[in-house]
């Protein structure tokens, strides 16, 4: 083979090399032994990238023709759910148009339409639409036609109030995550609601305009998410295309990042998505000069990748204290049954969960 000649490189550098695929020069194409293959292909189905590499493959490395079979076989799964999903927007556009609803298109489902010359580039599992928390009851039910497994019942109204989305599965099997707020990790980073609904952008599917967040609200949502629990890469080529479209002094990134909770998490997570993919220099500068101050900083990194820490710090730092640590530490379950047990019972129950907590269970 003529790529016999060409370098081999691990599969952890051709991770980065795919992520950065468009937004700067890649460098020269080489092999990859059948064992990195693998261990890069099962990265790119974990994170959602399968398109990403399938359309960087060619430019960056000689695959067998093997390789090549598998890499089109992974492709053709991903790409074909692409058409159920477009349908099932389209539902959802005609089910809350009728209902006289006002929402948006978000994260994946938008960005394949918006950033990618070939929306399957971008791979999308699911449909993420934003709507106002007063509409998310009423879409709830305007959607309940080709709903097939509901949003799951939740405990108690600050709960309900807390959470940043609810999830139903449409009749084709395509979940629709409705979201009646955007935040990052934090509760207190939840983004002001009409900023996100200003200055919409256009998707057509099918010939059915579709509105979607603007460039600056989906560029500082992808920013708090790709920090998020659960997050995948996929997140990270959008936030370094929508990062060249947007400028720091943009009235509406201006009025999304105005309170500090919001703002030291975007420069935290913006810093940490720099280590893997480019920002432009505007957003380098931009994140010398609103650096978190150190203890901010130090309480950012420690719960970084620790759902324990993360969820007692959100009780912490959110409203109504006390009635989150009852509906936060407490799972859905328990919270349901607590009104059954004693009181003693219910203090012993929620100090052992402190305890889990503490020692980062």
């Amino acid at each position: 083979m003529a790529g016999d000649s060409l370098p081999s490189v691990p599969a952890a550098e051709l991770q980065s090399v795919v992520l950065r695929f468009e937004l700067d020069h890649p460098p020269a194409r080489a092999t990859i032994d059948d064992a990195s293959w693998a261990e890069l292909l099962t990265w790119a189905r974990a994170h959602n990238l399968v398109g990403q590499l399938w359309h960087a493959a060619p430019t960056v490395a000689a695959l067998t023709g093997v390789q090549r079979g598998a890499l089109d076989a992974a492709y053709e799964e991903v790409a074909l759910p692409a058409l159920a999903i477009e349908a099932s927007a389209l539902e959802v556009y005609r089910l809350l148009a009728e209902a006289g609803i006002e929402w948006r298109a978000l994260k994946g489902f938008a960005t394949s339409h918006l950033l990618y010359r070939d929306v399957a580039q971008r791979s999308s599992r699911d449909i993420d639409i934003l709507v106002r928390p007063a509409d998310l009851a009423r879409t709830l039910d305007a959607l309940a036609p080709i709903t097939a497994a509901p949003a799951e019942v939740q405990a108690g109204p600050v709960r309900s109030a807390m959470l940043k989305e609810r999830q139903i599965t449409d009749t084709r099997g395509v979940a629709i995550d409705i979201h009646q707020a955007i935040e990052g990790c934090l509760v207190n980073s939840r983004l002001p609601t009409e900023p996100l609904f200003a200055s919409p952008q256009t998707i057509t599917v099918r010939d059915v305009a579709l509105q979607a967040c603007s460039t600056a609200a989906m560029f500082v949502h992808s920013v708090l998410h790709s920090t998020s629990g659960g997050a995948q890469l996929s997140t990270l080529p959008d936030l370094a295309r929508l990062a060249r479209l947007v400028d720091p002094a943009d009235p509406l990134v201006v009025a999304l990042l105005a309170d500090r909770g919001q703002r030291d998490l975007f420069v935290w997570s913006l810093e940490r998505a720099a280590q893997l993919v480019p920002i432009p220099e505007t957003w380098r500068t931009y994140v010398t000069t609103h650096s978190p101050t150190s203890t901010r900083r130090w309480l950012l990194d420690s719960i970084h990748d620790s759902e324990a820490r993360l969820g007692l710090v959100n009780v912490l730092i959110g409203e109504q204290r006390l009635r989150r640590a009852a509906e936060v530490i407490w799972p859905v379950d328990e919270y349901l049954r607590f009104k059954h047990r004693t009181r003693l019972g219910n203090l012993g129950w929620l100090a052992r969960r402190a305890g889990q907590i503490v020692r980062g269970r």
